[in-house]
Parts: C-alpha cells; structure tokens; sequence
C-alpha cells in the first residue's frame, strides 16, 4: 500500500486524534495567562499545574494500554473523549471560583489531570487502531503521523486559547473542551472497529524489560518538551516578546512540517540514526531560545526545536516496538509513552523552580543539556 492510500485509510483516526489536541493546544496556552493574570499565582504554580497531571497520568497511560489491547481502540477512543467532557466540567468550577485562588488552582489541576489522562486514551486507542490497519512495517510511519496530528492541532490550539483567553476569558477554553469532546461521540459511534491482535502475550514487566533503554532516552528528551509546554508562554511574556503564545505553535508547526516532509526516514534508515541527527537539531534549537537575543531569532529557534523534536519520538519508538509481539503494541506504547510523562511530571515542578530561582531561560539550557544527555543514551542502545 502506497503512503497516501494509507494516509486515507487511517485519516479518521488522526482526525480524532486532532480535535482532542485542538481543545488541549488552547488549553495549555491559556492556562498559564489564568494563573499570571487572573489568579497572580508565579511560575512554581504554573510548574505545578501543568507538569503535575502528566506524572500522575502515568498510570492510567499503561492502563489505556491495557484496555486497548484487551477492548480494542474504538472504545479506548470513546472512553478518553468522556474524560475530556469530564475536564471541561470541572475547568468550569476553576472559573467559578476564580475570586479564590487556592481552589481554583486545585480545580484547574483537577481538569489538568482529567484532560491529561483523556489524551493518553486517545493517543493510544489511535495509533494501535493505525498500526493495526498498516502493519508492524510502517510503525515509524504510524507513529509519526499520529504525532503530527496532536502538534498539528496543537499548532492551531494555541493561538485559539490565546484569543478566547483575551476575548472571554478561561472560561470560553473549558466550555469549548466540554462540547467538542462530547460532539466527537458522534463520528466514534460510525466508525468501524477493528479487532484486537492475536498472538502471543507479555507480562507488563516483560514489555518494560525489553524496551527499558528507549523509554530512559526518550524520557531525557521528554525535558525539551516540557519545557515548551509550560514554561514557554512565560520565556516570551519575560521577555516582553508577543505574542507569547508563538513559541508553542511555532515549535507544532515545526514538528508538523518535519513530519510531512520526512516522516517515512525512520521506517527507510533505521529509528537510531534519525533520533541522533534529529536530537543535534532539537539541543540547538533548545538553546538558541534560551539565548537568543531578540524576538525573531527566539521564534525561529523555536521552530528549528520543532524540527529536530519532529522525529526523535516515532524513530526511537519505532526501535521499541520491533522488540515486542503485536498483541502488546498497546502495553508497549503506553510504556514508552509514559516515559515521557515521567520527565513531565518531574520537569514542571522541578523547572518551575529552577525558573523562579534563575530565569525562564536557564529552564531551556537544561532541557538542551538532558539532550545531549539522550544522545548517549541512544549509543549505549545501538551498541547493545
């Protein structure tokens, strides 16, 4: 099958895929300008609430595994858009409350979570579905698509949470996430499911055994996400660079690019050399934002970030998955993945105080430096 008829068959998937990244792109730009502006919480705050819910999400990341590999992704996908209503709902009572700002920041967390949590489904009701209609031979492929379309969507998000931030307030974002989740019931219950994997079966100890080097990799890369995600609203508002909420979308519309262009090089040269050259890009980029002296070279080094970042995840998960059987691609993804989650649990505290305590900038020098620090990972890897 050529790449654009498999595109076609798998375009639904990604579509699902892209709405719930579209209400969480508008949410993460928004909800740092909510604790800055209308709660006057600092940036520990703002470490807390977005970085938080991804350590917490962990768990429930390897048990929408499980559930797909034993449910199926159609109703792993149903399953993660109910959790995105249930954010909306609960980001509501954070507005309500926004004269207190303890509990309202408890309840914006609250949200973070559940929104957290509804992505992990998502992702990985999506990408077994798509592995399972192309094959384990375009993993890499499947895998990066999936990731285009979350960076794509994000890419949008941002700007729109910024703009409903302006115009309604925080508000306007969290009724949007509890409409569109619960609107894409509808095209979920036309979908056709696909039936769940035959074959052999791993202990989740097994899967973890197997793929441990990828997920410590990826998880040191994981601090340059996190550090786009929550902190680099703040770098441009510090900096007096507007508008603020660029970084984020110029670093999606990067990674989407990369991805259009070169998504099939994992699949075609192997995943450990595209995640080595793609990680010199992406440290380069980490750091030409923290130390770049005017507004137009932060952006461009943001979008440079998103070109290397564009390839690392699908190319060393793609080396992952070749370790274990199709019946645990499910297990397997949500392992991997959650290695990520890990760094993004710890980052967003940990860098929100090393922000408070330093600069906003110094947060991106570190992300660049745990790059580097990947890189050898990847080598102890190939040598193995």
């Amino acid at each position: 099958m050529s790449q654009r008829s498999l595109l076609r068959l798998v375009l639904p998937q990604l579509a699902v895929v892209a709405v719930l990244y579209l209400i969480s792109g508008a949410a993460l730009a928004a909800i740092p300008l909510f604790l800055a502006r209308e709660l006057k919480l600092g940036p520990t705050v703002v470490g807390l609430v977005t970085g938080l819910p991804f350590l917490l999400a962990i768990g429930t990341r390897v048990l929408a595994g499980t559930f797909a590999d034993r449910h199926g992704p159609k109703r792993t996908l149903q399953l993660g858009f109910g959790l995105g209503a249930l954010a909306g709902a609960i980001g509501l009572i954070a507005v309500a409350l926004s004269a207190q700002p303890a509990w309202a920041a408890g309840f914006l967390l609250l949200s973070r979570i559940f929104l957290t949590t509804a992505e992990g489904y998502v992702v990985i009701g999506a990408q077994t579905w798509g592995l399972a209609l192309a094959g384990p031979s375009r993993s890499g492929l499947i895998v990066g698509w999936v990731g285009t379309a979350m960076f794509g969507a994000m890419a949008a998000g941002a700007p729109i949470g910024g703009a409903l931030f302006l115009g309604w307030g925080y508000g306007a974002v969290t009724l949007v996430a509890l409409c569109g989740s619960l609107v894409m019931f509808v095209p979920l219950m036309r979908m056709h499911a696909v039936s769940v994997a035959g074959g052999a079966v791993l202990r989740l100890s097994e899967v973890v055994m197997r793929i441990l080097w990828y997920c410590v990799a990826i998880a040191f890369v994981g601090f340059s996400y996190g550090s786009i995600v929550s902190f680099s609203v703040l770098l441009f508002e510090e900096r007096n660079m507007q508008p603020s909420w660029a970084a984020l979308t110029l670093f999606s519309v990067g990674l989407v690019v990369a991805r259009v262009l070169t998504g099939g090089l994992p699949d075609r040269f192997g995943g450990t050399r595209v995640a080595l050259w793609s990680l010199v890009v992406l440290n380069f980029g980490m750091m030409g934002m923290a130390l770049a002296p005017d507004r137009i070279l932060a952006f461009v080094c943001a979008f440079v970030a998103g070109v290397g970042y564009a390839l690392v995840f699908p190319a060393i998960g793609r080396e992952a998955l070749a370790r274990i059987p199709d019946r645990n691609r499910g297990s397997a993804l949500a392992v991997y993945s959650s290695a990520v989650f890990v760094t993004l649990g710890v980052a967003g505290p940990f860098l929100g105080l090393m922000a408070s305590h330093f600069s906003v900038g110094a947060v991106f020098l570190f992300a660049s430096l745990m790059g580097w620090v990947a890189i050898g990972v990847i080598l102890r890897t190939k040598s193995t």
